[in-house]
């Protein structure tokens, strides 16, 4: 008899109270650096070097015997809320941005569609090339609602990519991440209107 994998929906911990989180932490919403608060510090020492700086790099802060993400903990802080089910989305894509303008919640699929190409993937994002077509080699192809869409084949990746940002901000607005990198795109502060 085969196996079946039972799927999981995405799991999350229950954070600390906001009011918990503001004894540890203090925050500065413009430049998102999380500090240790004196109080904390304190009780945290004990005869151990530790700093008040925490490591921007270093996702994950021990909190009350667990650990916990960053960018929830101070969207939790912020709003008085634990984020629950819904995803923190880092909207310029670096995940070391913790400024509050950089932080919203966003369901998984909506996190999904913000990520950048790949690493190492010379082609834009949304685009592929083929070897079946020698008049039109590249694809252009987008994620809808957990399918693949075919957008066309193009002569050029710039024409595929074109079709690919078209659709991207058809499909997903804001949340989207087309041609210009992320990053690029919230120090621009583009809006589209979906048109």
């Amino acid at each position: 008899m085969p196996r079946t994998h039972k799927h999981t929906s995405h799991k999350y911990k229950p954070l600390p109270s906001a009011e918990r989180l503001w004894e540890l932490f203090d925050y500065n919403h413009i430049t998102g650096e999380l500090t240790w608060t004196q109080a904390a510090l304190d009780a945290r020492i004990r005869g151990h070097k530790t700093s008040k700086y925490i490591n921007p790099k270093r996702t994950t802060i021990p909190v009350d015997g667990d650990r916990y993400v960053q960018s929830r903990i101070i969207m939790c802080m912020m709003s008085g809320k634990d984020p629950g089910r819904f995803s923190v989305d880092h909207i310029n894509g670096n995940k070391m941005d913790n400024s509050w303008d950089n932080l919203r919640l966003v369901t998984l699929r909506q996190n999904a569609t913000n990520r950048a190409k790949l690493k190492g993937k010379s082609l834009p994002k949304g685009v592929s090339r083929t070897k079946r077509s020698k008049k039109s080699p590249y694809l252009a192809t987008i994620t809808v609602n957990g399918k693949n869409v075919y957008l066309g084949s193009f002569v050029t990746p710039e024409q595929a990519a074109d079709a690919y940002n078209k659709a991207a901000i058809q499909y997903h607005g804001d949340y989207g991440c087309w041609g210009v990198e992320a990053e690029q795109r919230a120090r621009a502060k583009i809006k589209f209107s979906g048109s």
